[in-house]
């Protein structure tokens, strides 16, 4: 699955997610940095695909990292994104958004900073 997502509205991100069973690689590319990762650089990651089957929805999540950013949300701490993406039924739609963490490996507790994604990720 690929495609542009909208990020926070006024900016875009590409997106990639590869499926093999319940595991995933992502790649995220963010056309403005959001002062938590370099613009236009790819980040990527893996992560697992949860199924819904009462709901007939799929969750696809991954972690992401970015080295630090000179001025950046998190100072000269590296960056942990954690990646959600929500889509119900064979819909192209996709919603959900990337929480950002700073410190190596940090996925979890107070989010430095919320990024929303939506749009289409046509579903292979």
């Amino acid at each position: 699955m690929t495609g542009r997502l909208d990020l926070d509205i006024r900016w875009s991100a590409d997106v990639a997610i590869q499926v093999a069973g319940k595991d995933l690689t992502a790649s995220v590319t963010l056309t403005d940095a959001r002062e938590v990762a370099a613009a236009g650089v790819a980040l990527e990651g893996t992560g697992n695909v949860h199924a819904f089957p009462e709901a007939d929805a799929v969750l696809y999540t991954a972690r992401l990292a970015s080295p630090p950013v000179d001025g950046g949300r998190c100072g000269s701490q590296p960056v942990s994104l954690a990646l959600t993406l929500f889509r119900r039924g064979g819909n192209g739609h996709v919603a959900g958004g990337i929480a950002v963490y700073c410190g190596a490996d940090t996925y979890a507790g107070n989010p430095a900073r919320m990024l929303r994604l939506a749009g289409v990720l046509p579903a292979n």
